[in-house]
């Protein structure tokens, strides 16, 4: 009987192309994360739009005129361009 018996064959180490292949991912992943960090990942941390916060806070009524005391109650600088009253339409 011919002897039958399964040729050794030597253990295969990691080759450059191997390592260059596992650590490639490990290195585009760190440049993603240190450009996102960055750049701020993109986020705009400005208000859209600015924060408008009047407050009423004394009426009084007289003959022929309406006097409204309002206070200003959010960070930035607001105009009265407009006023209604009684479903009327009033410029300001």
């Amino acid at each position: 009987m011919a002897d039958r018996s399964v040729p050794k064959t030597k253990p295969q180490g990691v080759n450059l192309t191997t390592a260059a292949l596992l650590v490639l991912p490990l290195v585009i992943l760190g440049g993603v994360i240190a450009l996102f960090l960055s750049t701020s990942g993109g986020l705009q941390l400005t208000a859209p739009a600015p924060v408008e916060a009047l407050s009423i806070e004394r009426t009084v009524l007289a003959p022929g005129h309406i006097e409204i005391h309002v206070r200003n109650a959010g960070p930035e600088d607001l105009t009265l361009a407009q006023v209604i009253v009684n479903d009327a339409v009033w410029t300001f």
